[in-house]
């Protein structure tokens, strides 16, 4: 950094540097994710996660009721498929065991009846019997027919029960999982609710946020304009300290009085690259017909002696004078 940069480091103050050093605020993203969430009810409790994903979990007691009907309605399935000949026979005896004591009754009574009549021992053609005994056979064949028909529907009738009562204990059994999906709509509606005011405040925030940064911006452009308009003339007037001569060359090349006599208010404003302490002073009352138009920055001719001798010059009228082309080599280089 040469000694012009630190001059006007040095002029502008740090309210004005820190208008653009400082950073203007930034957005964050507001939280606008699904928020999982856990439904416990009497059955069990449902659990949501942030991927979509649910889980659902019985508790003790009806996941030993939903074991026990599901395996109900395997036991009453298997039944259902098994082949009915076996049970249409077990039907058949127990219809043909209530049957045949009064069908024996029957028999006895028409013998004593016909051995009564002396009709006993009586054949024909058709039968080998009598009339009587052939209505008694055909009745009793009817009856065993009617039997076995029974016997048949009513083994398929059971089949089909037990198939009737497999299907009612599996729905049963899916009853507790049921009863979770019911608990878990209120909470849909509630989370859904809950997701709409979410996002809505995000971009509420969003906004907010969007809002402060804008007016950061504004009251920090405003406040370079207004700096800029009350520092514009200093640094004008320092251009002016700065700036060149009717030669187009800067005042630092040529000899100037720089002698410490002719000075006060003298304050420190940094060394050239060589090292060389600068200053800043008012001229001396005395003196300012002389030397007011010229610059009041650059150093001390008598402390340049010791650093910088040939620099140095003594004019006619005593007062020392100093080349700066020497002094600010360093910064031209």
């Amino acid at each position: 950094m040469s000694f012009l940069d630190g001059l006007l480091d040095g002029l502008i103050p740090d309210s004005i540097g820190d208008i653009f050093n400082t950073p203007l605020p930034t957005a964050t993203s507001p939280n606008i994710k699904f928020q999982p969430f856990t439904v416990t009810g009497a059955s069990g409790t449902t659990s949501t996660f942030a991927d979509g994903s649910t889980t659902y979990k019985l508790s003790n007691e009806q996941e030993a009721m939903r074991k026990q009907l599901f395996g109900g309605a395997g036991d009453f399935y298997q039944n259902a498929m098994q082949d009915t000949a076996g049970r249409e026979t077990d039907i058949y005896n127990r219809i043909r065991a209530a049957q045949t004591p009064e069908e024996q009754r029957q028999r006895l009574g028409l013998e004593e009846r016909l051995l009564a009549q002396g009709r006993s021992g009586i054949t024909t053609n058709q039968y080998g019997g009598t009339p009587e005994q052939l209505a008694m056979a055909k009745a009793q064949a009817e009856a065993q027919n009617s039997a076995m028909l029974t016997a048949m529907q009513q083994a398929q009738a059971e089949q089909q029960q037990q198939a009737t009562l497999g299907g009612q204990f599996l729905q049963q059994s899916y009853a507790p999982q049921a009863s979770l999906l019911s608990s878990l709509a209120p909470a849909l509606d509630v989370a859904s609710m809950a997701d709409v005011a979410r996002r809505q405040q995000g971009e509420f925030d969003l906004e907010t946020q969007l809002a402060n940064i804008n007016a950061s911006l504004g009251q920090q452009t405003g406040k370079a304009q207004l700096y800029g308009s009350v520092y514009g003339g200093l640094l004008s007037g320092l251009g002016g300290l700065l700036g060149t001569s009717s030669q187009n060359a800067p005042w630092w090349t040529g000899i100037f009085g720089s002698d410490v006599r002719l000075k006060e208010n003298i304050e420190p404003a940094g060394v050239t690259q060589d090292g060389i302490k600068l200053y800043t002073w008012d001229w001396k009352e005395e003196h300012k017909p002389v030397f007011g138009d010229q610059p009041t920055y650059g150093v001390l001719a008598q402390e340049l002696l010791e650093d910088m001798p040939e620099a140095v010059h003594k004019g006619a009228d005593g007062y020392y004078r100093v080349d700066y082309s020497e002094v600010f080599k360093g910064e031209r280089q």
